[in-house]
């Protein structure tokens, strides 16, 4: 819910050890199977696509415009799966919820990463979506750093809307995880 917020704070505490901190959002990608003709434009049209692209579109913007005009920031919202797998793998670290980012970077590639919620998830580790024959488990934010919002409608508590209340741990993890990734670059 305060994600804005937190993107904000975050370039703000790295930005003076890290210059070159930028952010790549990964937003709604287009499956495979759902690519007309390989168009990725066209794909993002279709009804069901749409909606999703232009909503995250819309806060990706409203994140940018808050960041000062130096910050670095990109975006993988409406372009196919395997063009963000592409554009992902270059990232030093991945901040996410559980979910699709942390299984695309955290199972396919060796890239660190912290999971932020919901609280929930937090709380109670569901196992089945971490198992991976290859890459990274993540590191989680302590739950009492995380507050979930009462849920409207939906599947449930593990689709929950929450704000992180906390943001020192977040970037105290990425400046250790950002330090570590430079390290191991090192001629």
């Amino acid at each position: 819910a305060n994600l804005a917020d937190v993107v904000v704070e975050l370039y703000l505490g790295l930005v003076e050890e890290f210059p070159k901190v930028g952010f790549v959002f990964d937003g709604w990608v287009i499956p495979s199977s759902d690519m007309i003709g390989g168009a990725q434009v066209a794909s993002a049209l279709t009804p069901l696509s749409r909606a999703h692209v232009l909503a995250e579109s819309d806060e990706f913007l409203r994140i940018v415009a808050r960041l000062p005009g130096t910050a670095i920031a990109g975006s993988t919202i409406g372009t196919g799966m395997f063009e963000s797998l592409a554009l992902l793998q270059g990232v030093d670290v991945y901040l996410a919820h559980v979910g699709t980012l942390q299984h695309k970077l955290g199972f396919l590639f060796p890239i660190n990463g912290i999971v932020h919620g919901p609280k929930s998830q937090l709380e109670q580790l569901d196992s089945g979506p971490f198992h991976a024959e290859v890459g990274s488990s993540p590191w989680y934010l302590p739950s009492h750093c995380v507050e979930d919002l009462a849920a409207e409608s939906g599947p449930g508590p593990r689709y929950a809307s929450y704000r992180i209340a906390e943001t020192g741990p977040l970037i105290d993890r990425l400046r250790t995880l950002l330090r570590k990734r430079a390290a191991s670059c090192q001629p």
